[in-house]
């Protein structure tokens, strides 16, 4: 009886330990997975950043203004 009682209580601290070390794999799992993500929407962002300002430059230059006026030399 005596060693059905040890063996049980050792058979319960190492899935407990198990359970642990499962649960710390999966929180550094989940941070790297954030971190990664939040490297991804940095990235994406300055994507976004750098489209734009070429979407505004080419603009501006499809559109030239009149040295003379400062209107822009497209008629209605």
């Amino acid at each position: 009886m005596k060693y059905l009682v040890r063996f049980s209580v050792v058979v319960s601290v190492v899935i407990l330990a198990a359970g642990c070390a499962t649960t710390a794999e999966q929180s550094a799992s989940n941070d790297k997975l954030e971190s990664r993500m939040q490297a991804r929407d940095a990235l994406v962002m300055k994507s976004e950043q750098r489209r734009i300002k070429a979407l505004t430059v080419s603009s501006e230059m499809r559109q030239p203004t009149n040295a003379n006026t400062g209107q822009s030399s497209r008629r209605p």
